[in-house]
């Protein structure tokens, strides 16, 4: 779903909340041809961001942004796996079993 604050499509929860999570699956809505053309400009400016999507691996699976969220990951230091792991530990320690 899109968000209008911060120009992106979001994926939308059954609750009816958005993820706050920027990813790279949000731009298969261009491919769909469904992105209005006035929100193409600000939607593809994500992907020129530095602290966004315009990184060293230069189709990221996550927003660089992301960093504030996880303070203890570094994309420009860490690799890839790393970050993925981190990403599915924190994942396993927020559930309640």
């Amino acid at each position: 779903m899109w968000d209008e604050a911060n120009s992106f499509y979001y994926d939308h929860f059954k609750d009816g909340t958005l993820s706050d999570v920027k990813t790279i699956g949000a731009y298969w809505a261009l491919l769909a041809d469904i992105v209005p053309k006035e929100r193409i400009s600000a939607f593809i400016e994500h992907l020129r961001n530095p602290n966004e999507f315009n990184r060293p691996h230069r189709i990221p699976s996550l927003s660089a942004d992301l960093i504030p969220i996880l303070l203890l990951i570094n994309f420009r230091r860490s690799n890839e796996i790393t970050c993925i792991m981190s990403l599915i530990l924190m994942g396993f320690r927020s559930q309640v079993y």
